[in-house]
């Protein structure tokens, strides 16, 4: 993808998210399409992503801001949220010594999650001694329910766009509050291409801190919301 000249001029950062459905994908390719961050898929419940360390290791290396996030499964889906968080906390410890990117919790699965699971997701990370950047959702995952504020707020919200697909701006009404929080990233499309792969396209929008900022979100240093 081509990020547009008013993109760059606006300041907008943008990136993808990767898992093994991306193996192979070389992140130099992402940094050399303009692209400054990549989140890469630690576990889907309690199952780890065969290729989280090799992309995490090479997304580092081209440059890359680097994020982790976690599929949340609901219990009932067969595994249980503290055996979930075991096999993510291990996944972030292959990484080794040094700065470990924090984790978004994925909120997309049925049956639904309440906010209680999520912020005892969150908590249990906290126990492992890993950071929780966030969460990721869609809109109305948390519509007419209370929603869990932790860390950040990563929104999934792909409004109709053309082939190859163009950020919309900082001022698209997907930025609007949801439940009272801006998001802090916008996934914007699901139908980005880079290096031959398709990939999810988010977006980090001008004036919210530039890349300092844009570092410590995903190191999940922001503090939860009241």
């Amino acid at each position: 993808m081509t990020i547009t000249r008013s993109a760059r001029a606006a300041g907008t950062i943008t990136g993808v998210d990767l898992s093994q459905w991306q193996d192979g994908l070389d992140p130099a390719a992402i940094a050399a399409a303009g692209h400054r961050f990549a989140i890469v898929r630690a576990c889907d419940g309690d199952y780890a992503d065969p290729a989280f360390l090799r992309q995490a290791g090479e997304s580092a290396a081209a440059g890359l801001h680097l994020g982790a996030y976690w599929y949340l499964r609901h219990p009932d889906e067969g595994s249980a949220l503290a055996e979930q968080a075991d096999a993510v906390a291990a996944q972030l410890a292959r990484l080794g010594a040094g700065p470990r990117p924090g984790v978004w919790l994925d909120c997309e699965t049925r049956p639904r999650l309440t906010a209680g699971q999520v912020r005892l997701a969150a908590g249990l990370l906290a126990e492992r001694g890993v950071a929780c950047a966030g969460m990721y959702a869609t809109r109305g995952y948390w519509r007419l329910r209370r929603m869990p504020r932790i860390g950040g707020l990563w929104l999934a919200e792909w409004p109709g766009d053309p082939e190859p697909p163009a950020y919309p701006g900082d001022d698209h009404p997907a930025w609007r509050p949801v439940h009272g929080v801006r998001p802090d990233l916008w996934q914007y499309t699901d139908r980005g291409r880079v290096g031959g792969f398709r990939v999810d396209l988010s977006a980090f929008p001008a004036g919210a801190g530039g890349e300092p900022a844009l570092a410590r979100l995903l190191a999940g240093r922001l503090p939860e919301r009241a």
